[in-house]
Protein backbone atom coordinates (compact mmCIF):
# COMPACT_ATOMS: atom_id res chain seq x y z
CA UNK A 1 0.00 0.00 0.00
CA UNK A 2 2.80 2.13 1.15
CA UNK A 3 4.66 1.74 -2.41
CA UNK A 4 1.28 1.86 -4.52
CA UNK A 5 0.50 5.10 -2.59
CA UNK A 6 4.25 7.06 -3.40
CA UNK A 7 4.38 5.76 -6.50
CA UNK A 8 1.73 5.80 -8.48
CA UNK A 9 -0.99 8.02 -6.18
CA UNK A 10 -3.43 5.39 -4.91
CA UNK A 11 -5.29 7.66 -2.47
CA UNK A 12 -6.48 4.71 -0.42
CA UNK A 13 -8.39 1.62 -0.04
CA UNK A 14 -11.71 -0.26 0.69
CA UNK A 15 -12.85 -2.97 3.06
CA UNK A 16 -16.11 -4.99 3.43
CA UNK A 17 -16.67 -7.27 6.30
CA UNK A 18 -19.31 -9.06 7.95
CA UNK A 19 -20.02 -8.48 11.52
CA UNK A 20 -19.18 -11.60 13.35
CA UNK A 21 -21.92 -14.60 15.22
CA UNK A 22 -20.94 -12.56 18.49
CA UNK A 23 -21.35 -9.30 17.02
CA UNK A 24 -17.73 -8.25 16.29
CA UNK A 25 -15.93 -6.83 13.50
CA UNK A 26 -12.60 -8.80 14.14
CA UNK A 27 -11.83 -7.82 10.49
CA UNK A 28 -11.00 -3.96 11.49
CA UNK A 29 -8.10 -4.79 13.68
CA UNK A 30 -7.07 -7.99 12.27
CA UNK A 31 -3.02 -8.37 12.04
CA UNK A 32 -3.10 -7.62 8.66
CA UNK A 33 -5.49 -5.06 8.58
CA UNK A 34 -3.77 -3.10 11.46
CA UNK A 35 -0.19 -3.02 9.12
CA UNK A 36 -2.68 -1.60 6.65
CA UNK A 37 -4.19 0.75 9.30
CA UNK A 38 -0.66 1.94 10.20
CA UNK A 39 0.00 2.93 6.65
CA UNK A 40 -2.80 4.76 6.40
CA UNK A 41 -2.36 7.04 9.41
CA UNK A 42 1.50 7.50 8.10
CA UNK A 43 0.98 8.48 4.69
CA UNK A 44 -2.76 10.59 5.36
CA UNK A 45 -4.38 7.81 3.16
CA UNK A 46 -8.11 6.90 2.70
CA UNK A 47 -9.43 3.84 4.63
CA UNK A 48 -13.21 3.30 3.16
CA UNK A 49 -14.95 0.76 4.89
CA UNK A 50 -18.33 -1.25 4.12
CA UNK A 51 -19.89 -3.13 7.37
CA UNK A 52 -21.89 -6.20 6.42
CA UNK A 53 -25.16 -6.45 7.15
CA UNK A 54 -27.03 -3.71 6.01
CA UNK A 55 -28.01 -2.46 8.85
CA UNK A 56 -26.95 0.15 11.53
CA UNK A 57 -24.43 -0.79 14.16
CA UNK A 58 -23.74 1.26 17.86
CA UNK A 59 -20.47 -1.28 18.06
CA UNK A 60 -19.29 -0.72 14.45
CA UNK A 61 -19.22 3.00 15.23
CA UNK A 62 -18.04 2.79 18.34
CA UNK A 63 -15.23 0.49 17.03
CA UNK A 64 -14.19 3.08 14.32
CA UNK A 65 -14.12 5.60 16.86
CA UNK A 66 -11.57 3.84 18.76
CA UNK A 67 -9.70 3.22 15.41
CA UNK A 68 -9.79 6.97 14.55
CA UNK A 69 -8.56 7.78 17.69
CA UNK A 70 -5.62 5.49 17.26
CA UNK A 71 -5.29 6.46 13.63
CA UNK A 72 -5.71 9.60 13.77
CA UNK A 73 -4.35 10.70 10.12
CA UNK A 74 -6.04 7.94 8.61
CA UNK A 75 -9.34 9.32 6.69
CA UNK A 76 -12.15 7.07 7.39
CA UNK A 77 -14.67 7.47 4.95
CA UNK A 78 -17.78 4.82 6.03
CA UNK A 79 -19.55 3.81 2.45
CA UNK A 80 -23.20 4.29 2.77
CA UNK A 81 -22.67 6.11 6.15
CA UNK A 82 -22.27 2.70 7.69
CA UNK A 83 -26.48 1.95 6.75
CA UNK A 84 -28.10 4.55 9.12
CA UNK A 85 -31.26 3.80 9.54
CA UNK A 86 -34.31 4.21 6.83
CA UNK A 87 -36.04 6.05 9.20
CA UNK A 88 -37.43 9.75 9.06
CA UNK A 89 -37.35 12.65 11.79
CA UNK A 90 -36.05 13.53 13.89
CA UNK A 91 -33.27 11.28 13.68
CA UNK A 92 -33.09 9.90 9.94
CA UNK A 93 -31.04 6.90 10.96
CA UNK A 94 -28.50 9.15 12.42
CA UNK A 95 -28.70 8.36 15.74
CA UNK A 96 -26.33 9.00 19.14
CA UNK A 97 -23.94 6.51 18.08
CA UNK A 98 -23.43 8.47 15.03
CA UNK A 99 -23.38 11.93 17.02
CA UNK A 100 -20.44 10.15 19.46
CA UNK A 101 -18.07 9.29 16.10
CA UNK A 102 -18.69 13.06 14.78
CA UNK A 103 -16.21 14.70 16.61
CA UNK A 104 -13.42 12.55 15.25
CA UNK A 105 -12.22 14.39 12.64
CA UNK A 106 -10.79 12.01 10.71
CA UNK A 107 -14.25 10.42 10.02
CA UNK A 108 -16.47 11.08 6.77
CA UNK A 109 -19.36 9.88 5.90
CA UNK A 110 -20.24 8.68 2.05
CA UNK A 111 -24.11 8.99 0.94
CA UNK A 112 -25.14 7.65 -1.59
CA UNK A 113 -27.66 6.42 -3.96
CA UNK A 114 -28.31 3.33 -2.18
CA UNK A 115 -28.91 5.30 1.06
CA UNK A 116 -31.47 6.81 -1.12
CA UNK A 117 -32.97 3.54 -2.56
CA UNK A 118 -32.92 2.57 1.24
CA UNK A 119 -36.29 5.39 1.56
CA UNK A 120 -37.57 4.38 -1.30
CA UNK A 121 -36.15 7.73 -3.11
CA UNK A 122 -39.02 10.08 -0.96
CA UNK A 123 -37.87 13.57 -1.11
CA UNK A 124 -38.50 14.41 2.27
CA UNK A 125 -36.17 11.60 3.59
CA UNK A 126 -33.21 12.07 1.06
CA UNK A 127 -33.23 15.76 2.10
CA UNK A 128 -33.77 14.83 6.10
CA UNK A 129 -30.98 11.81 5.89
CA UNK A 130 -28.24 14.62 4.46
CA UNK A 131 -29.43 17.64 5.81
CA UNK A 132 -29.05 15.69 9.63
CA UNK A 133 -25.69 13.75 8.43
CA UNK A 134 -24.34 17.57 7.65
CA UNK A 135 -25.97 18.85 11.03
CA UNK A 136 -23.88 15.73 12.90
CA UNK A 137 -20.63 16.18 10.72
CA UNK A 138 -20.88 18.90 9.22
CA UNK A 139 -20.42 19.87 4.79
CA UNK A 140 -16.68 18.65 4.82
CA UNK A 141 -17.34 15.63 6.37
CA UNK A 142 -19.88 14.46 4.49
CA UNK A 143 -19.92 13.65 0.47
CA UNK A 144 -22.03 12.19 -2.12
CA UNK A 145 -21.02 9.04 -3.83
CA UNK A 146 -23.22 7.77 -7.13
CA UNK A 147 -22.76 3.86 -6.41
CA UNK A 148 -22.51 3.46 -9.95
CA UNK A 149 -22.24 0.10 -11.44
CA UNK A 150 -23.80 -1.73 -8.04
CA UNK A 151 -26.79 0.47 -8.14
CA UNK A 152 -28.71 -0.64 -11.63
CA UNK A 153 -30.60 3.01 -12.21
CA UNK A 154 -29.44 5.62 -14.62
CA UNK A 155 -26.55 7.87 -13.56
CA UNK A 156 -29.05 10.89 -14.47
CA UNK A 157 -31.56 9.47 -12.42
CA UNK A 158 -28.44 8.91 -9.31
CA UNK A 159 -27.21 12.84 -10.19
CA UNK A 160 -31.13 14.21 -9.87
CA UNK A 161 -31.65 12.38 -6.33
CA UNK A 162 -27.99 13.76 -5.28
CA UNK A 163 -29.36 16.89 -6.43
CA UNK A 164 -33.18 16.58 -4.91
CA UNK A 165 -31.31 15.53 -1.37
CA UNK A 166 -28.61 18.66 -1.19
CA UNK A 167 -31.88 20.94 -2.04
CA UNK A 168 -31.99 22.15 1.45
CA UNK A 169 -28.32 22.70 1.55
CA UNK A 170 -27.03 26.21 1.89
CA UNK A 171 -24.65 26.74 -1.50
CA UNK A 172 -21.69 25.93 0.30
CA UNK A 173 -22.64 23.13 2.16
CA UNK A 174 -24.25 22.04 -1.25
CA UNK A 175 -20.61 22.42 -2.92
CA UNK A 176 -18.75 20.49 -0.27
CA UNK A 177 -21.33 17.28 -0.12
CA UNK A 178 -21.34 17.13 -4.28
CA UNK A 179 -17.92 17.95 -4.82
CA UNK A 180 -15.15 19.39 -2.70
CA UNK A 181 -15.41 16.90 0.16
CA UNK A 182 -14.84 14.09 -1.77
CA UNK A 183 -12.40 15.70 -4.14
CA UNK A 184 -10.34 16.66 -1.12
CA UNK A 185 -10.63 13.73 0.78
CA UNK A 186 -9.34 11.45 -1.97
CA UNK A 187 -6.54 13.63 -2.71
CA UNK A 188 -5.29 12.07 0.62
CA UNK A 189 -1.59 11.47 0.54
CA UNK A 190 -1.20 13.23 -2.82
Amino acid sequence: MARLAAAHGVAGFRKIGKRAPDGRYPWLASEGMLRLWQVADQAHLVVELMPYPRSPDPRFLRDIGQLAERFPHARIVLDHCAWPAPIGAPSYGFDASYAALARHRNVYLKVTTENFARVHYDKALMRGQVERAVHLFGAGHVMWGSDMGDTMIPYADMVNHALAATAGLSPQARKDVLDETGRRVYAAGR
